[in-house]
C-alpha cells in the first residue's frame, strides 16, 4: 500500500494514524511538562510550598484532563512503553 494511502487509512479506533500518534505525544508532553515540571519547581524552590501534596495533584489532574481530551482520540494509556507499538504499524 503506497505511503499516501496508509496516512488516511482509520485504524481500529476509527481514527488515522497521524491523528493517534499526534495525541499521544501531546498526552505524553503534557504528562512531562505538568508533572515533572512541579517537581523540579517543588525541588528548586521550597518556599513556594507546593511540597508532594501538590506534585501529587499535579501528576493526578494532568493524567485525567488527558485521558479526558485524547482518550477518545488515541486511547486512555499513559503508558510510554504501551504507545510506541501501535504507532509502529
Amino acid at each position: 500500500m503506497p505511503a499516501h494511502r496508509m496516512e488516511s487509512r482509520p485504524s481500529c479506533s476509527g481514527m488515522p494514524h497521524v491523528h493517534q500518534i499526534a495525541g499521544r505525544i501531546l498526552r505524553h508532553f503534557r504528562l512531562v511538562l505538568g508533572g515533572c515540571g512541579s517537581a523540579v519547581l517543588a525541588a528548586k524552590f521550597p518556599e513556594v510550598g507546593i511540597g508532594l501534596v501538590g506534585v501529587s495533584l499535579a501528576f493526578g489532574l494532568t493524567v485525567l484532563t488527558g485521558a479526558y481530551a485524547f482518550g477518545p482520540i488515541s486511547g486512555g494509556h499513559f503508558n510510554p512503553a504501551v504507545s510506541p507499538p501501535p504507532c509502529s504499524t
